[in-house]
C-alpha cells in the first residue's frame, strides 16, 4: 500500500470532450490541456456536500434522517499567473462559459500495477490504460485575479459541476461505442 500526497505526483487536466466520463481514453485526455504546473500546491478544492432529509415518524421519539441530495458544489482552482502568455496555462485554458471535464489523476500517470503509483508531474509520462482518475463535468463560471500582495500574481477560477462525478473512472485505450446509456 502506498499512501502518498497529491503534491509532486498528481496531474490535473482540462479535457473538452469525453465519449464516456467513466472510461476516458488516453487520446481524449492527451487532447486536453494539463494545468498541473499552474495550480498552486493547495489550489484545488472539489467539495462534495450532502443533504439529509427528515424521515421521522410519530412512532418514535428519535429523530431520523435519510439520504437526500449531494454534490453540485462549485470547484475552485487557485492558480499562478505567468507574465509569459504561453506559460499562463490555467488562465488561458479555463475560459469563462467553457464546458468540459476536469480530470484529476491523484496517483500520477502510467500507474504501476503493483504500487498503484505513476510518474509525477516532474517526470514526462502520458496517461495510460488502467490509470485511476476522477472526472468532473464542469462549466467555467468565473476567473478573477487574486488580491495584490507579497506573493506572485495568482487567480481564482470557479467551475460549476453539471453531471455526476466519476470518482472511480479508469482510463482506456479505445474510444467506447456510444449507447443510449452514455449518450
Amino acid at each position: 500500500m502506498a499512501r502518498r500526497s497529491f503534491t509532486g505526483l498528481g496531474r490535473i487536466y482540462w479535457v473538452p470532450t469525453l465519449a464516456d466520463p467513466a472510461a476516458p481514453t488516453v487520446a481524449e485526455i492527451k487532447a486536453g490541456n494539463e494545468i498541473t504546473t499552474s495550480v498552486k500546491r493547495d489550489g484545488l478544492d472539489i467539495p462534495r456536500s450532502v443533504e439529509t432529509i427528515d424521515i421521522s415518524d410519530a412512532s418514535s421519539r428519535v429523530n431520523k434522517t435519510g439520504p437526500g441530495t449531494m454534490g453540485g458544489d462549485a470547484v475552485t482552482i487557485n492558480a499562478w499567473r505567468d507574465s509569459d502568455r504561453t506559460l499562463d496555462t490555467a488562465w488561458n485554458t479555463l475560459i469563462e462559459d467553457e464546458v468540459g471535464y476536469l480530470v484529476v489523476n491523484r496517483w500520477g500517470n502510467a500507474q504501476d500495477t503493483r504500487t498503484g503509483l505513476g510518474a509525477g508531474a516532474d517526470k514526462p509520462a502520458d496517461p495510460a490504460k488502467g490509470d485511476r482518475v476522477e472526472v468532473y463535468q464542469c462549466t467555467v463560471m468565473s476567473r478573477a485575479m487574486d488580491t495584490i500582495g507579497a506573493d506572485a500574481n495568482a487567480c481564482t477560477i470557479t467551475l460549476t459541476q453539471g453531471g455526476i462525478p466519476q470518482l472511480d473512472a479508469v482510463v482506456t485505450d479505445t474510444t467506447p461505442t456510444r449507447t443510449k446509456e452514455n449518450a
